[in-house]
């Protein structure tokens, strides 16, 4: 019994010398997000594209790596108040606005659809990580039906989805055929 409280104890030593010895490194620039804490509104206006988890709380459907795509735009009346595409082929597709707020998050929520963001850059590059919800309210609670979180990244090219990157604007506001 003694014995293998010391093996136990000398794998936990161990594992916290391997644990922290990593946390020291010097970590590659690649790798270094930091918040967007001088970002404007152009920062954030424009096409981003990358991949998220899907989980539909409601059926207890579940998606990994699924493509997303986010364009947000300034409206002309006021270029702080945006709005918000968001779009998942096959899982989820909203739009949501508000006034942009701070430099490194938004957080907008329609009927029923909210879109949470931060934005993190690198040098040049941005990428923005957050989640969009569908929800609904049953008595005085809030329930979440659907969530997709996602990372994304700021395209420096147009969205390569269905050919045209304001397909994702016109389908959602109903002025596609499709």
């Amino acid at each position: 019994m003694l014995l293998l409280r010391l093996r136990i104890r000398l794998l936990t030593l161990l594992g916290l010398i391997v644990v922290f010895a990593d946390c020291n490194k010097d970590k590659n620039n690649e790798d270094q997000w930091n918040f967007c804490s001088q970002c404007t509104v152009g920062s954030w206006t424009g096409e981003f594209s990358g991949t998220g988890n899907y989980n539909n709380l409601i059926n207890h459907e579940t998606a990994q790596s699924i493509p997303v795509s986010v364009v947000i735009e300034g409206a002309e009346f006021d270029p702080d108040y945006l709005t918000v595409y968001f779009q998942s082929p096959d899982y989820m597709s909203l739009t949501v606005s508000g006034n942009f707020q701070t430099a490194y998050n938004i957080s907008f929520a329609g009927s029923g659809t909210s879109v949470t963001a931060t934005l993190y850059t690198n040098g040049s590059n941005l990428r923005m990580s957050g989640n969009a919800k569908k929800f609904h309210y049953k008595v005085d609670s809030l329930v979440t039906d659907e969530i997709i979180n996602f990372e994304a990244f700021k395209d420096s090219a147009a969205i390569e989805l269905k050919g045209d990157p304001t397909w994702i604007k016109n389908h959602l506001s109903g002025t596609t055929s499709e």
